[in-house]
């Protein structure tokens, strides 16, 4: 009697839980597990929904059922308070229309649950977990929901999208100038025009893009890309034809000169003529396959050999050929199986190739100009990006690569990776012989630098009112209210404009800089510093387009340097990059009269500041304005990558 008596109560509760809703087994099952517990949260409910259903939320179940676990261990499930199961049952039920909802299954009850419960909602929030939920219903939602439920439904999506837009634009490169927020577009079109006015005619062209990681190299690269599109047609082809490399997708593979030229052909294939792509074709199947066919002949002749020594009667003879054929085709498939499996990619293609030739370098070299000069648009930039996450050696190796058998052909290379990791990679390759290096202001990772790069290129600081504007955009919010706390530029207080006139005026002035123009008359302005540079016309030319980046970045960062000032700090980056570094980290060592201290600085310094030709740099010789310490802690700055102040100026409308 009892046992029967036991029966029907268990029964009866059981059907207490289908009370206004048709409730699948899996919510039956996990109400009933977690009633047994008492009060209990929504996260708790949900967490034994999705034990038997890891298969939710396009497989992300697993993950955020570890997520919830971990949440009740800690005890930090306290949202909406705690409830029986009868009780969130009941509050469920509130928000949908009685008889619309055919069946409560396990999705539905989370989605529900979560717009009950806040705990449980941000825990759904990351990686998309409840917009799949929500994708996954079969049943229209919106057409269930109460009077009480839709605006709590509603309010749950604005979350979610609110929370969605946060998370999808920190960390993805920009793709072109309508997403840009810091205006490194404007910077990004003066580099091109830049480009464009200096002529490729004596072989390849390399920038280095510098920025630390993260600070939007790439995105920078895609301005520059969509700039060189715009670029007018020359002879109705593109002016640019552009192609990219990702040297952290590919060290791992060996050879880098190898799978450059494999990567960049496969790109460029399109715009050559058939015919040329036909013995490119043929070259690269030499290449690779030559001693497969070269064992192949061998095989058919030793074959034919056998078959026509066993008899002289020519139908035999022939009959013996034919199955020569047929063995020789299956021998072919053999040793071209083979060769797939053994040669891991193209290592042993490269390999093969390196082993069979008496001048491979060469012969590679003279193959990526002939597809250069086959190509019919009239320029060729590649872009390489994530050098700065790619080991030592393979960065030396490239690098290298680029240095000798790519140079002589009118290539423009832009190459993004951060500045010290390059050096370090040189210091650590070239660790034994560093020490035979003797150049004062050079240790051997910028020597190598500078023979590699005829421009550097460093993203501009941000000026802070520039961040608001991106902060602001980010988060949906219309422009421009200056916070109270944030003080206001300093050259709006000189000038009497606001901080956006200022800027377009700024913007306007950067697109007359790179005019052939401007560059002429800057060019003539620099002659009498001629004075503090070895004499050749290559350094003037540095000099030259190194000023031109310090001045535009100058200008799009809101940092304003005298042009003198300016000229003498680029010349010390150039001639001295030893000693730029170490002034910007202590520029409190300059004089107001241009000396620098020399108590407690390090000997290699000392000794610098010692060389009459860096001495006459700094004291600004002949023009008597010797470099200021106000100008290094801006340029620092304007190096920096970083977001500031815009830096306050005195009366006289000079930095302060």
């Amino acid at each position: 009697m009892q046992s029967s008596s036991s029966s029907e109560q268990s029964s009866r509760a059981e059907d207490e839980f289908e009370s206004g809703f048709n409730l699948s087994t899996s919510v039956k099952g996990a109400l009933k597990r977690a009633e047994a517990d008492g009060d209990i949260t929504a996260i708790r409910i949900a967490a034994e929904i999705l034990r038997y259903h890891i298969a939710y939320a396009a497989g992300k179940a697993k993950q955020v059922l570890q997520a919830l676990n971990n949440v009740l261990k800690a005890g930090k499930d306290t949202g909406a308070g705690k409830l029986t199961s009868r009780q969130w049952l009941a509050a469920v039920e509130q928000l949908f229309n009685h008889g619309q909802v055919k069946r409560m299954h396990g999705r539905l009850f989370i989605v529900s649950l979560a717009m009950l419960d806040a705990d449980l909602r941000d825990q759904l929030l990351p990686d998309q977990v409840l917009h799949d939920l929500i994708g996954e219903l079969e049943e229209d939602i919106n057409g269930q929901l109460s009077a009480s439920g839709k605006p709590l439904f509603d309010s749950m999506l604005d979350i979610y999208e609110d929370n969605d837009q946060l998370e999808n634009t920190d960390d993805n490169p920009v793709k072109n100038k309508i997403g840009d927020l810091l205006d490194r577009s404007s910077f990004a079109e003066f580099v091109v025009r830049l480009i464009n006015n200096t002529p490729l005619g004596n072989g390849s062209f390399s920038i280095h893009l510098h920025a630390p990681w993260g600070a939007g190299k790439t995105s920078f690269m895609n301005f520059m890309k969509e700039s060189l599109r715009n670029t007018p047609k020359v002879n109705d082809s593109p002016a640019w034809y552009i192609a990219d490399f990702n040297a952290w997708q590919n060290q791992s593979l060996p050879y880098p000169w190898w799978t450059f030229m494999n990567n960049l052909y496969d790109q460029v294939k399109a715009d050559l003529a058939w015919g040329f792509r036909l013995r490119i074709w043929f070259w690269r199947m030499k290449t690779k396959f030559l001693h497969q066919f070269v064992a192949l002949l061998a095989c058919c002749a030793a074959l034919y050999f056998l078959g026509t020594t066993q008899s002289g009667d020519f139908a035999k003879v022939l009959d013996s050929t034919s199955k020569i054929m047929g063995a020789l085709v299956g021998i072919w498939g053999i040793i071209f199986s083979l060769s797939q499996v053994l040669t891991a990619g193209s290592q042993k293609a490269a390999q093969y190739y390196l082993e069979s030739r008496d001048n491979p370098m060469g012969e590679y070299h003279k193959n990526f100009i002939r597809i250069v000069k086959a190509m019919r648009s009239s320029k060729l930039v590649v872009f390489v990006d994530d050098l700065d996450r790619c080991k030592s050696a393979y960065v030396v190796e490239f690098l290298e690569s680029l240095q000798t058998l790519f140079k002589e052909e009118n290539v423009l290379f832009i190459i993004a990776a951060d500045m010290g990791w390059l050096h370090a990679c040189y210091e650590v390759e070239y660790d034994k012989i560093k020490s035979f290096v003797n150049v004062q202001g050079k240790t051997i990772g910028p020597l190598f630098i500078e023979k590699m790069f005829q421009l550097s290129v460093a993203l501009p600081g941000v000026p802070e009112s520039i961040k608001e504007k991106c902060w602001n955009a980010m988060l949906g919010q219309e422009a421009a209210v200056t916070a109270p706390d944030v003080k206001e530029p300093a050259e709006t207080k000189a000038t009497g404009q606001t901080f956006a006139e200022n800027h377009e005026q700024r913007l306007q002035t950067l697109k007359s800089l790179s005019t052939k123009k401007t560059m002429k008359q800057t060019e003539h302005f620099l002659v009498p510093y001629s004075q503090f540079l070895d004499l050749n016309p290559r350094n003037m030319k540095r000099l030259l387009n190194n000023y031109l980046i310090n001045k535009a970045s100058s200008l799009i960062s809101h940092i304003d340097i005298d042009k003198h000032q300016l000229i003498l700090w680029t010349i010390i980056q150039i001639q001295w990059p030893v000693l730029s570094g170490y002034l910007i980290r202590h520029p409190d060592k300059i004089l107001d009269n241009g000396v620098v201290e020399a108590m407690g600085i390090p000997e290699e310094i000392r000794q610098l500041t010692e060389m009459e030709e860096v001495k006459a740099v700094i004291v600004g010789r002949g023009f008597n304005k010797p470099l200021k310490p106000e100008t290094v802690i801006n340029c620092g700055l304007l190096f920096s990558c970083i977001t500031y102040h815009s830096p306050e100026k005195n009366k006289s409308g000079q930095p302060a």
